[in-house]
């Protein structure tokens, strides 16, 4: 749950920071489309491997573009740099916590 929460908020951070004047970043509508684009994907993830980064980055995009008006060029950057992120931090934390 922990994870979730932190990429949601991630991703409201990189809306706000890149897309700030025409994004829609409302708290719930963020929970009510990417919680269970969150759980979906893990659970993917864990039968097809890695390529669905791809199917998600996708799924980001088009989420992005349809429910909080963003640009398509700046819900690309936003999808890219979410994942790069979330990477990052699951890296970090993973190696924190050997």
């Amino acid at each position: 749950m922990l994870g979730i929460l932190l990429q949601i908020t991630t991703l409201a951070a990189l809306m706000y920071l890149i897309a700030r004047h025409e994004a829609d970043i409302v708290w719930s509508k963020l929970c009510l489309v990417f919680i269970p684009m969150i759980i979906v994907m893990s659970l993917l993830g864990a039968v097809i491997g890695l390529p669905i980064i791809l199917v998600y980055l996708a799924c980001i995009i088009i989420a992005l573009k349809l429910w909080f008006y963003v640009d398509w060029p700046k819900a690309a950057l936003i999808g890219v740099c979410h994942i790069v992120v979330t990477t990052v931090i699951s890296i970090g934390l993973e190696m924190l916590t050997r």
